[in-house]
C-alpha cells in the first residue's frame, strides 16, 4: 500500500516531467519510473543504464538489480559532470570515468581502508559516513569496515570540490533578496552545456582583510559542506573571486535557482489560488528534516536554519541553503551582522556553547511558523510562540525544550514526520477524491487523521527512541562533532 502511495504522491512533490528541457535529465528513473526528472540524477557505475532520481537515491530504495551500495556518479547538472560535458549514455562507465578521471590527484585525501596517504585516480565517498574515502580499487571490493556498511552509496568526487568559475561566464540579473551575508541575483551562468538560469549570492569582504587567508579559509569549510549534497540540500556549482578597485573582495556563489524562493516567502507571500495544504506543509518539513539529519550524519552543524536559508521550487520541493557561510564569514564580520538572533536557542546567549542540538531549536522555530503562518515573538534573548501549531505542537515543544539534551535528534524527527506523511498517504492514495477537495477540506481531513493516528504514533517513535537512547545519541553525537571548543562559540563569546 505505502509503495503506490509513493508512486501516486512523488510526483506532485516533487518533480516535474516537462518535455526535454535543458534542466532535466533525459532519462528515467529505475526506482519510480519518473521521465525526464529535474532533481539529481544518480547513475549506477555497475549496473547497466541504471539511473536513480534523487528523492528515491536518499530513501535507498533498491532493487534485485541494483544494491545501494554500487559506484556512482553524481549529476547536479544534465550532461555535465565536474565542468565536462558528457553527451552519450554510453559514456557512463567505470572505464570511461577512469579514462576521463584516473589521472587526477587527491592530495592530503587518504584511502579509508587501505590507508594510501593521497589516492591518485578515481575516488569514490561514503554518502553516509562522514569523510569516508575509498580508492578505485578498494571501492569496486567495496571494502568495509565497523562503520562503512555494504549497503553505503558510493559516490565519485572530483579532486576540485568545488568549481571555481570564470566571472565572465557569470550574468547578473535582477536582486532577489538581501541577507545577513550579502546580496542574491537571478542570474545567466554559461555551462559547458549552455546558458543556465541561476542564483548568484554575491559577497563582499572589506579591504584590510587578508583576502588570500579568507579564500583558503572558505574554500575549506565550503568543501567540507559540499560533500554534503543530495534532494535536500541546494546545489552549489561553483563560486569566482576577484578584486575590487577598492581592495576589498568579492565572491560569487553559484547555486541552483528556486522558482518560489524562500519558505519566508511561501508563507507570508502567497496567494490565494497558491495557498499550501497541511499535507504539503508536511512534506515541506520532511525535507528539510531530511536535509538537516543528512548534515548531522556528517558531524556539521548548519547554525543558520531558518526560513529565509529555506528554499522552494515550483512544484514544493524544498532545499536547505547558505551551507557553511554561518561559520566561516563570522570569523571575519561583526557577528551582529548575523541575521538569525531571533532563532537561536538559550544556550547560545547563556554560555556561547553550541552544538548540533541549535539546528533542531531552530528547525522547531521554522516548521512551527510554516504550520502557523506565524512568527514567534522575540524578546530579551527568549522567544514565545505566539499560536500554537495544529499539528506536531508537542514536537515543536520538545524541539524548543531549553536544555538541548532533551530536544529530539535529527534522525527521530525525520523518522516522526515521515510516520505521519505514508500513514496518511496510504489512507488516501486510492481515493481520487483528495486532490479534488477544496484547501480547507483537505486540511479539515488531515487534522482528522492526525488527531486519530497521534496516540498509535507517539507508541511507534517511543519504542523506537526512548529516552534513554535519545539521551546516549546526544552524548554521541557531542562526542563525534568535528567542531572544537572555540569553534563553537560565536565570536562575540570568544574571549
Amino acid at each position: 500500500m505505502k509503495k503506490a502511495a509513493h508512486k501516486v504522491f512523488h510526483h506532485k512533490a516533487g518533480n516535474k516531467s516537462i518535455g526535454k528541457h535543458r534542466n532535466h535529465h533525459r532519462v528515467t528513473c529505475n526506482v519510480c519510473g519518473l521521465e525526464n526528472f529535474q532533481v539529481d540524477r544518480y547513475k549506477c557505475l555497475i549496473c547497466v543504464n541504471y539511473n536513480v532520481c534523487a528523492q528515491c537515491f536518499e530513501k535507498r530504495l533498491q532493487s534485485e538489480q541494483h544494491s545501494t551500495g554500487h559506484t556512482m556518479v553524481h549529476f547536479k547538472v544534465p550532461d555535465e559532470l565536474f565542468g565536462r560535458k558528457i553527451k552519450s549514455k554510453d559514456e557512463i562507465t567505470i572505464k570511461t570515468m577512469e579514462h576521463l578521471y584516473g589521472k587526477e590527484q587527491h592530495e592530503d585525501i587518504a584511502c579509508d581502508s587501505c590507508i594510501i596517504q593521497s589516492i591518485s585516480g578515481l575516488r569514490f565517498k561514503c554518502d553516509t559516513c562522514p569523510n569516508f574515502n575509498l580508492c578505485q580499487m578498494c571501492a569496486i571490493k567495496n571494502t568495509t569496515n565497523e562503520k562503512h556498511k555494504p549497503d553505503h552509496p558510493l559516490i565519485l568526487v572530483s579532486h576540485e570540490i568545488i568549481q571555481k568559475l570564470n566571472k565572465k561566464d557569470i550574468e547578473l540579473g535582477d536582486p532577489l533578496g538581501q541577507g545577513a551575508f550579502g546580496t542574491v541575483y537571478k542570474a545567466k551562468w554559461s555551462s559547458k552545456t549552455g546558458r543556465r538560469e541561476v542564483a548568484c549570492k554575491v559577497l563582499h569582504i572589506p579591504a584590510g582583510i587578508d583576502s588570500l587567508k579568507l579564500e583558503k579559509s572558505f574554500l575549506r569549510e565550503l568543501s567540507a559542506y559540499a560533500e554534503v549534497d543530495g534532494a535536500y540540500i541546494l546545489k552549489l556549482f561553483g563560486y569566482s573571486t576577484f578584486q575590487n578597485e577598492n581592495s576589498s573582495t568579492s565572491y560569487y556563489l553559484i547555486t541552483e535557482y528556486m522558482t518560489k524562493g524562500s519558505l519566508t516567502n511561501l508563507i507570508y507571500n502567497q496567494q490565494q489560488h497558491e495557498r499550501v495544504s497541511l499535507r504539503q506543509k508536511l512534506c515541506i518539513a520532511c525535507n528539510i528534516a531530511t536535509g538537516m539529519r543528512k548534515i548531522h550524519d556528517h558531524s556539521l552543524i548548519h547554525r543558520d536554519l531558518r526560513p529565509d536559508n529555506i528554499l522552494v521550487t515550483d512544484n514544493y520541493l524544498t532545499k536547505i541553503g547558505d551551507m557553511g557561510l554561518a561559520r566561516v564569514l563570522d570569523e571575519y564580520l561583526d557577528h551582529t551582522q548575523i541575521g538569525c538572533k531571533r532563532y537561536m536557542p538559550p544556550e547560545f546567549y547563556d554560555t556561547g556553547m553550541y552544538d548540533q542540538k541549535l539546528d533542531i531549536f531552530t528547525f522547531g522555530l521554522s516548521i512551527s511558523e510554516l504550520f502557523t503562518e506565524t512568527q514567534h515573538h522575540f524578546k530579551e534573548n527568549r522567544i514565545q510562540i505566539k499560536k500554537s501549531s495544529p499539528i506536531f505542537s508537542d514536537l515543536i515543544d520538545r524541539c524548543l525544550e531549553d536544555d538541548p539534551r532533551y530536544r529530539p535528534t535529527a534522525m527521530e524527527i525525520e523518522a516522526t514526520l515521515n510516520l505521519y506523511l505514508n500513514e496518511f498517504d496510504s489512507k488516501n492514495s486510492t481515493s481520487s477524491n483528495y486532490s479534488t477537495l477544496s484547501l480547507d477540506e483537505q486540511n479539515k481531513l488531515f487534522c482528522q487523521f492526525y488527531d486519530e493516528y497521534h496516540s498509535e504514533a507517539v507508541q511507534i517513535i517511543a519504542k523506537q527512541y526512548p529516552p534513554v537512547k535519545r539521551l546516549s545519541m546526544y552524548r554521541l553525537s557531542a562526542e563525534k562533532s568535528h567542531d572544537d571548543k572555540s569553534k563553537t562559540k560565536c565570536k562575540c563569546c570568544i574571549q
